[in-house]
């Protein structure tokens, strides 16, 4: 809300007023680390923060950091994996602890996971939606 106020400071009261008549959406920006799934073929991918390469068997030996997660995805994807779409990216934000940032939470969240957000990609990889 600092920079709300400081908004207010700066450029005055109607901007303010005219940024609530609009239909106004307010998110946080979560202070986990960045963990994603998608459907490939007959399994499911795994990925951390942006990068585009699957977390392999290598990465999941030396670094367990994901195992949790990795483990509960397929713990409830695998019975339904032929309802999730082709080409959709499922984005969480994972908190291995309630400080995994420079933000400490008072509560973690169930699982450990929040979606962020879902990007719908064409098959080359190209983002075409984001839900």
């Amino acid at each position: 809300m600092k920079e709300l106020t400081q908004i207010y400071k700066d450029t005055g009261k109607q901007l303010i007023e005219d940024l609530f008549k609009d239909y106004l959406v307010v998110t946080e920006k979560l202070s986990g680390s960045s963990f994603s799934f998608k459907k490939s073929g007959e399994g499911i991918n795994f990925y951390k923060g942006k990068n585009h390469r699957p977390i392999n068997l290598i990465d999941r030996t030396m670094m367990i950091y994901y195992e949790k997660p990795i483990h509960y995805i397929k713990s409830i994807v695998t019975k339904n994996l032929s309802s999730i779409p082709d080409n959709w990216m499922f984005c969480f934000q994972y908190f291995p602890h309630n400080s995994p940032g420079i933000i400490t939470y008072d509560r973690l969240p169930k699982n450990n996971l929040v979606l962020s957000h879902i990007s719908v990609t064409s098959p080359s990889g190209k983002v075409l939606k984001v839900i």
